[in-house]
């Protein structure tokens, strides 16, 4: 079972989390063991927008010609600086229209606090965000 925040933490089984994705079209942050996180991707992954484009798997999505529908990016707490500021500017120009579903083992808030990720994308990837314990 995950926990979504979106006023406040309530159960999410598995039927949540598709209405999530096909209702609310949101970034979306999901948090918890890398099998948790991959099960609800998993379950969402149907009802996502084409084309899904993965980082680190298909390389950098502010980097591809074809804007996708949907980037997953794996790992959030591993993209490096420049990196968190090219997928920025990319979400604000060409990418803004695509849905971004970020992926993390534990909460990256601390790194935000460290000014170790940019607030400004955390909060713009954290539209959703749902622990799976």
């Amino acid at each position: 079972m995950c926990v979504s925040n979106r006023t406040e933490s309530i159960p999410t089984d598995a039927s949540d989390l598709q209405l999530i994705a096909e209702g609310a079209r949101s970034n979306a942050l999901l948090v918890g063991p890398v099998a948790a996180t991959l099960g609800a991707l998993a379950t969402i992954r149907a009802s996502l927008r084409p084309t899904i484009f993965e980082w680190p798997r298909d390389g950098a999505p502010w980097a591809s010609r074809s804007v996708p529908g949907t980037v997953v990016l794996h790992d959030l707490a591993l993209l490096r600086s420049a990196d968190q500021e090219r997928l920025l500017a990319w979400l604000q120009g060409p990418g803004s229209q695509a849905q971004v579903i970020s992926l993390a083992s534990s909460s990256i808030l601390h790194l935000v606090a460290e000014r170790r990720f940019l607030e400004r994308l955390y909060y713009r990837l954290n539209i959703l965000y749902v622990e799976c314990p």
